[in-house]
């Protein structure tokens, strides 16, 4: 995980040189590795990641990412809220 956290840093450099399809991989990549650790039941570290995901979608213009990208938000919002009620974790908590 240190290395995904060391390439996700890396890939914050970059963002405001990210176009939309990049940003939008990047936010499938970062989906994809707070959904295994779902899977892992890595539930606060699973959030991180999703969170991460939905960070990254949010700052682009939604008009120019591709119909998918739409689905991959409301699935990382989905994810990240279905956790929380997991956890017991309320926003303000955070």
């Amino acid at each position: 995980m240190d290395t995904a956290e060391h390439m996700f840093a890396k890939c914050k450099q970059l963002d405001r040189a990210l176009t939309p399809s990049s940003a939008e991989s990047l936010a499938d990549l970062l989906y994809e590795i707070g959904k295994d650790n779902l899977t892992k039941r890595a539930y606060e570290v699973a959030i991180k990641w999703l969170e991460r995901a939905h960070d990254v979608l949010g700052e682009q213009d939604m008009e120019l990412l591709s119909p998918e990208a739409g689905e991959l938000r409301l699935s990382t919002m989905h994810s990240i809220g279905t956790r929380f009620v997991i956890l017991g974790i309320n926003e303000t908590d955070k």
